[in-house]
């Protein structure tokens, strides 16, 4: 029943994004929305191509669908673990499966489940992010992603062992692990949540 439930929050929200991509509050649009579109982003999970893809890649990806994520993304995933990070193949394939489940570019919420949005938290049964999934204003899509490639999450998730190859900083401390993002400290309570910048 939770696969259901969470195909169809994936669904509600492609179509609530499709829905929001032909507003506008240019009147001289109004009722003309019948041109050919060009797709030229994709930011479900904007980390993906940001860290594991290479730059020269990045335009096709963004031009791509989610159903060729797998075959696509999945090598690029892989290599990125093993070469750049330095990770065993064990902990690239956990990493290549967890970020491309149900697709790279598409979030997950369970619908049964109470609580706040968090990244990951459907893949991983709340293990990484919230139970609830989505994604929420303060999630650090960009820190929770190094943590798989770089840190330790998949260990601390339970989702691979140990292969002690994380690239430690300074007295242990796992490097590369954060973006350095300042927590959003603006956020309000009625849409669009988010407050004038300060």
């Amino acid at each position: 029943m939770m696969i259901s439930r969470t195909f169809v929050a994936a669904f509600a929200a492609g179509c609530t994004l499709l829905a929001l991509a032909g507003c506008s509050n240019d009147p001289t649009l109004a009722g003309t929305n019948t041109g050919t579109f060009i797709q030229i982003d994709r930011v479900g999970r904007p980390a993906l191509d940001t860290i594991f893809v290479p730059f020269a890649q990045h335009a096709a990806n963004d031009r791509g669908t989610p159903a060729t994520d797998v075959k696509v993304l999945g090598p690029e995933i892989s290599t990125f673990m093993t070469q750049t990070a330095g990770r065993s193949a064990a902990v690239a394939a956990a990493g290549e499966s967890l970020l491309l489940t149900h697709n790279a570019d598409v979030l997950l919420a369970d619908f049964s489940q109470s609580g706040n949005a968090g990244y990951l938290g459907v893949e991983t049964s709340g293990k990484i992010g919230q139970v609830f999934g989505g994604r929420g204003l303060t999630d650090d899509v960009m820190t929770a992603d190094l943590g798989i490639a770089f840190g330790n999450a998949l260990v601390t998730a339970g989702l691979v062992a140990d292969d002690g190859k994380e690239n430690n900083g300074q007295a242990g401390t796992p490097n590369l692990t954060s973006a350095g993002v300042v927590p959003v400290r603006h956020i309000t309570a009625v849409f669009p949540y988010l407050g004038a910048p300060q």
